[in-house]
């Protein structure tokens, strides 16, 4: 009864170290996995949770608590030491941001005061951005630093705000010239004269770029002229292929001519040639006809004047298979 007892408590605690060992190898992988977090808050949250349930777990055996502790122990040294290496990493990195935010507003309160406003104004968009791009310093010094900036920049915007009243003359100056200017390259999409319309448009492209800026309104302004210059290339574009068409059309057409042309004189050539064939297979009168040499005379000169044709012919064919060659090679380009 008793051994019973004793078997039926040994595979308790057993079961339980069983389960209190999977339990911490568990906390183990967790921690061992946060090696590879890149969030150093989540990580410190995420250890010192993993490190409760650890001390909430109660002991097991002494032998396997000590190798489970010694393992789930190493980890945790290895992130303090990799936050503690990340806390001095980002020191350094505050440091180095408050040197160069130093410069920049350093350069930031040396153009507030220019009088060109457009390059101070760009040029201080350029630092601002400069700014965004690097981490931040300690708090206070981003604080005072900041501060610094942001007076040297809304002094340099309040001064260019008193410029705004003479640049809206400008803008508005420059929308009228624009208008203009779209009206003349929107009526010369209705043009049957593209070569001459292409110089226009050409100039009326460079007469909107020299028109200025236009404001808010300028990018209003370029989109319809740009609309209007499209549907004018496009209209050239369709009244070239149109013109191409009509010029292969016509090429067709003299290309059918020439050919035809050449094979009525390939039959004449065959029809001479039977001529000729004909003319020197018959037979030579004989000795005793009197008009033997006027008989032979005749021939030879027929014969001569079908093997002059027959030349002239092979030198018109000649030329036209160059033509048909030249005519093929200029519908193919």
């Amino acid at each position: 009864m008793k051994d019973n007892f004793i078997t039926r408590r040994n595979e308790y605690l057993q079961q339980l170290f069983t389960s209190i060992w999977t339990e911490k190898e568990n906390i183990i992988n967790e921690a061992q996995s946060l090696l590879y977090v890149t969030d150093s808050n989540r990580v410190r949250n995420e250890m010192n949770r993993l490190f409760s349930r650890w001390r909430e777990l109660p002991r097991t055996t002494r032998e396997k608590d000590e190798e489970l502790w010694e393992r789930f122990n190493s980890i945790r040294t290895e992130i303090r030491e990799k936050l503690q290496k990340e806390i001095e990493k980002r020191k350094a990195e505050q440091q180095a941001a408050k040197l160069k935010k130093e410069s920049i507003v350093s350069r930031a309160e040396s153009i507030a005061y220019s009088t060109d406003f457009r390059a101070a104004k760009d040029e201080m968009k350029l630092l601002m951005g400069q700014w965004k791009m690097l981490p931040r310093a300690s708090r206070q010094e981003e604080d005072f630093l900041w501060e610094r900036f942001s007076k040297a920049k809304d002094d340099l915007f309040n001064r260019a705000k008193q410029d705004y009243e003479k640049r809206q003359l400008e803008y508005r100056t420059a929308k009228a010239r624009k208008e203009s200017i779209i009206s003349q390259a929107e009526s010369l999409c209705s043009t049957s004269d593209f070569r001459s319309a292409s110089d226009q448009m050409k100039n009326l492209s460079q007469q909107f770029y020299d028109a200025g800026n236009a404001g808010r309104d300028n990018q209003d302004l370029k989109n319809r002229f740009n609309n209007a210059r499209q549907r004018f290339y496009e209209a050239k574009r369709i009244a070239s292929e149109l013109r191409h068409r009509e010029h292969l059309q016509r090429l067709q057409d003299r290309l059918f001519e020439k050919q035809q042309s050449l094979s009525n004189l390939d039959d004449a050539i065959y029809r001479t040639q039977q001529s000729i064939s004909e003319l020197i297979s018959k037979p030579d009168p004989s000795y005793s006809n009197p008009h033997r040499f006027e008989i032979a005379a005749r021939r030879n000169d027929r014969l001569s004047n079908l093997n002059e044709r027959l030349r002239r012919m092979g030198e018109n064919k000649l030329k036209l298979i160059n033509q048909i060659s030249d005519l093929q090679s200029k519908m193919n380009r």
